[in-house]
């Protein structure tokens, strides 16, 4: 079952993190939205546009980015990075 969410427009599939790395090592890479797990979808690309647009191209520059994102994470927007893939434009 797909969890899809929709902001400004453009809806998205979450994924998971394994789901992120199989993609990364199955095609070479993965573009999403990266966001933190307590944001409310209105704030992926409107209100306080929270969410950014990244592309991986290996699992190591992933776990890179999660940590650097988790270490300058506001608690109150949450604990863990939540992955997006844009289904629409």
């Amino acid at each position: 079952m797909q969890a899809i969410i929709r902001s400004g427009g453009i809806s998205y599939d979450k994924k998971t993190i394994v789901q992120v790395k199989n993609a990364i090592r199955d095609n070479g890479s993965w573009s999403g939205l990266l966001v933190p797990n307590k944001v409310n979808s209105f704030h992926f690309e409107g209100g306080w546009h929270l969410g950014h647009r990244e592309t991986f191209t290996s699992i190591d520059e992933l776990t890179k980015h999660v940590n650097n994102c988790l270490y300058y994470m506001e608690r109150e927007l949450g604990t863990r990075v939540a992955f997006y893939e844009c289904i629409e434009s």
